[in-house]
C-alpha cells in the first residue's frame, strides 16, 4: 500500500521527489500496523540552487 501511495505521488505533477525515510511495523489492539514517513519535494520549490536547510536558516536570519 505504501509503495502504491508513493507511486501515485510520483505520478502527480506536483512533486519532484518522493522518498521513503522510515517504516515501522507495530501491533496495536491486535492489528498489524505499518507506520511510515515520506519526504517529498514540491516541483519548483527552493529554486535557484537553494538548499532547503539554507533557505530555512536564511529566513530566520534575514540580515545574512
Amino acid at each position: 500500500k505504501v509503495s502504491e501511495f508513493m507511486s501515485n505521488l510520483v505520478a502527480s505533477d506536483l512533486f519532484e521527489t518522493v522518498d521513503l525515510t522510515v517504516t515501522q511495523q507495530k501491533e496495536i489492539a491486535n492489528q498489524d500496523i505499518t507506520t511510515f514517513t515520506i519526504q517529498i519535494k514540491l516541483k519548483g520549490a527552493f529554486t535557484g540552487g537553494n538548499d532547503p536547510a539554507d533557505a530555512q536558516q536564511n529566513s530566520k536570519n534575514p540580515g545574512k
